[in-house]
């Protein structure tokens, strides 16, 4: 409701918002002195989970309170006590170690307390002597602003940041390996166990960049092409011999980190043999 008090004419200049999902309509923007007006506000929920403020600032030609804001806070009930039911993490090269976070809230606002954590491999293969996890899990308390800004997640001090460290053995096999994150909550008086998906692979640490070269040849079919070798670890380490699955010319050049290939073909399996270490 707007209203103007004063002895002269006012009218509305502008209404910003703070946020695309909201809109407002006005039933008049000029006042006459004892006149009224209604500024109505919705804002669209859809997808939104917990909590959330959005404002309205009303710039007037009033001299004294030239902008009003208008403030608007609410709560969506969420449909889940995790923030996600699946997390993907990636490539994980043998000796590396990748760290991801969730969030756990009661999804009626009221009050929840983690009992325990845990990780439980669920590939075929026999992980456990390869594949450790680490679980550390707080409370968001003043913490809650920067996940609200960087992550959009929208929680309360309550709620529990679960934080889980994945670390791959030297000797892990070059596959898929995929995980549960089992979490025990109690929520008021009842005791609740919810689960999040974890997949990834384990995959060779020193790699091409790009995986797929595309090569131009020229009027003598011949054409050139550059290939990074990146360690996911950052371990240092050494080409010891390389070959191609091709009868046609190939030479290899060293450039800084870079292996420049010049070649007579437009399909070519380039292999290397590579030595690692942190004294190379």
């Amino acid at each position: 409701m707007s209203d103007n008090k004063k002895k002269a004419f006012q009218w509305i200049d502008n209404v910003k918002k703070s946020c695309g999902c909201a809109k407002y309509t006005l039933t008049r923007k000029c006042f006459a002195p004892g006149e009224a007006g209604v500024i109505e506000a919705q804002v669209n929920l859809n997808g939104k989970h917990g909590y959330f403020r959005n404002n309205l600032a009303v710039k007037t030609n009033d001299p004294e309170t030239p902008v009003s804001v208008l403030r608007m806070a609410a709560g969506v009930l969420r449909t889940r006590v995790l923030s996600t039911k699946l997390i993907s993490l990636g490539d994980l090269p043998p000796g590396g170690k990748l760290t991801r976070e969730f969030f756990a809230s009661d999804p009626g606002f009221d009050s929840l307390k983690i009992r325990d954590v845990s990780f439980v491999p669920t590939t075929e293969l026999d992980i456990s002597k390869h594949l450790t996890c680490s679980i550390t899990y707080d409370l968001l308390g003043d913490d809650v602003h920067r996940v609200a800004k960087l992550l959009g997640y929208r929680g309360k001090p309550e709620d529990y940041v679960i934080r889980f460290e994945l670390k791959a053995g030297e000797k892990y096999p070059i596959g898929c390996f995929q995980g549960m994150v089992i979490v025990v909550a109690e929520i008021g008086d009842a005791i609740s166990t919810h689960t999040l998906m974890i997949k990834g692979s384990v995959v060779q640490d020193v790699h091409p960049v790009p995986g797929v070269a595309l090569i131009t040849l020229d009027d003598e079919d011949a054409g050139s092409t550059t290939i990074q070798l990146r360690s996911h670890a950052k371990r240092n380490f050494q080409i010891i011999e390389t070959w191609a699955d091709s009868s046609s010319s190939v030479r290899i050049e060293r450039a800084d980190e870079s292996q420049a290939i010049h070649l007579k073909s437009d399909t070519l399996t380039f292999h290397l043999i590579l030595k690692t270490g942190e004294d190379l």
